[in-house]
């Protein structure tokens, strides 16, 4: 049985609200990273893509795979009195834009229903929306603990650990989500994304990356770095131009100039090669 408290669902993982959020300033949040940093004129030819997480659990809800533990427990909906007034207190925050009341509300609401794991959840995507990553993390920890099945909340561990740029400790929860549902493609994504993160160019990076294109648009950005460190410049400026023509790329123009630096390095390999195939037309953009 699915939730009816949308809302409450909603902030149960980190989503858009957080991914676009820096916490509160003012009446609403802002954004916790950008997708890309702005880095002026200097342009590498391998730019590495900044991780926060806006593709990975924000996108779950069209996880097809998800399975009916990621799913609002029924006991939840059969909570009553001053949780419920708890947890109502805290949608109402939420959709007003103070991410600390509601987290407030969700801490009362503990109060009464310890073994929640999916209020332990929720109260985590709040701290992690202020940016107390940590406390978040104990969180997402407790909901682990509480459900160990509960994919969602060990996804959210490791999204967090990514947006601290602790990649090396991110690894291991990525590959604990993947031994609770080894098809989830949030999962797939995060530890495809956490290797190369790490420098590892490995071939069960790019497996996972490329079983998860089609869902997480920005699992090319990552294929690219990880074709170019292979020196395989002509598939990397692919991967990038597959990515920039989706409708979902979330992009500021630095993608764009990495392609025109790797196309750049094509056409360098051209001239170096009279009577070479035209390497840059065989992959021009589609139209």
């Amino acid at each position: 049985m699915r939730c009816r408290f949308t809302n409450f669902l909603f902030m149960g993982m980190i989503a858009a609200s957080a991914a676009n959020g820096q916490g509160p300033s003012g009446a609403g949040m802002h954004s916790i990273n950008r997708n890309w940093p702005d880095d002026g004129a200097q342009q590498p030819s391998v730019r590495t893509p900044s991780w926060d997480g806006q593709d990975a659990v924000a996108l779950q809800f069209r996880d097809k795979t998800a399975p009916e533990r990621d799913l609002v427990p029924v006991k939840l909906l059969q909570i009553s009195g001053p949780a419920r007034k708890e947890m109502q207190k805290s949608d109402q925050a939420l959709k007003a834009g103070d991410v600390r009341g509601s987290a407030e509300h969700l801490e009362n609401m503990l109060m009464y229903t310890p073994d929640l794991a999916v209020v332990h959840n929720a109260l985590g995507t709040r701290y992690v929306t202020l940016q107390a990553f940590d406390k978040g993390i104990d969180e997402f920890r407790k909901a682990a603990a509480l459900d160990p099945k509960y994919r969602l909340a060990v996804d959210n561990i490791a999204v967090t650990m990514c947006m601290q740029h602790r990649y090396a400790e991110a690894e291991p929860v990525a590959r604990w989500a993947l031994q609770i549902q080894p098809e989830a493609a949030t999962s797939r994504y995060l530890l495809g994304s956490i290797l190369v993160e790490e420098g590892k160019i490995t071939a069960e990076a790019s497996r996972l990356l490329e079983s998860v294109q089609q869902d997480y648009p920005r699992a090319r950005l990552f294929l690219a770095i990880t074709m170019t460190a292979k020196g395989d410049v002509a598939q990397a400026a692919e991967e990038l131009r597959q990515y920039l023509s989706s409708p979902r790329a979330a992009d500021n123009g630095v993608a764009k100039r990495w392609l025109g630096n790797l196309e750049k390095e094509l056409r360098a390999q051209k001239g170096a090669q009279p009577n070479g195939p035209d390497i840059v037309s065989d992959y021009s953009p589609k139209e």
